[in-house]
Parts: C-alpha cells; sequence; structure tokens
C-alpha cells in the first residue's frame, strides 16, 4: 500500500495500519513526493469543483449521491 497525503506524516495511524493489516508491505515515499500528490489532488478536486462536477462518489465514500461539495468564493 502506498500511503501518502497527511495521514502519511502521522505515526499513530501508520501504525494501525501495519496492525490491522501485516500482509501488506506498506510503503511512505519521501516527503516532496507525499507533499506534491496532496498539490495535485487538491487542484483536481478544486478543479472539478468549479465545473460542478462530483468530488463526492458513492461507490467510494458512501455517500447516498455524487456531488460536487464545498464552496467557490
Amino acid at each position: 500500500m502506498l500511503v501518502s497525503g497527511g495521514g502519511a506524516f502521522h505515526p499513530i495511524f501508520i501504525e494501525q495500519i501495519k496492525l490491522h493489516l501485516p500482509q501488506w508491505q506498506i510503503i511512505i515515499p519521501d516527503e516532496k513526493t507525499i507533499l506534491f500528490k496532496e498539490a495535485i489532488i487538491f487542484a483536481l478536486l478544486g478543479a472539478l469543483r468549479w465545473f460542478e462536477l462530483p468530488t463526492v462518489l458513492p461507490g467510494i465514500t458512501g455517500a447516498t449521491k455524487a456531488h460536487a461539495s464545498g464552496c467557490v468564493y
């Protein structure tokens, strides 16, 4: 499992993943890669919201319907 984003910096979160998924190899990339990936994802979410495309998908989040979350100011 490739862990990135803010969770990759959280030692208790990583410890719990390893505890509950001992058969999985956990890969945490270098800090620059983690931050770059998170910036790209948030830029994508912002673009999707700007064009009123779904950013919340039921199959991933468990939401009742797909929708664009957040506000544009």
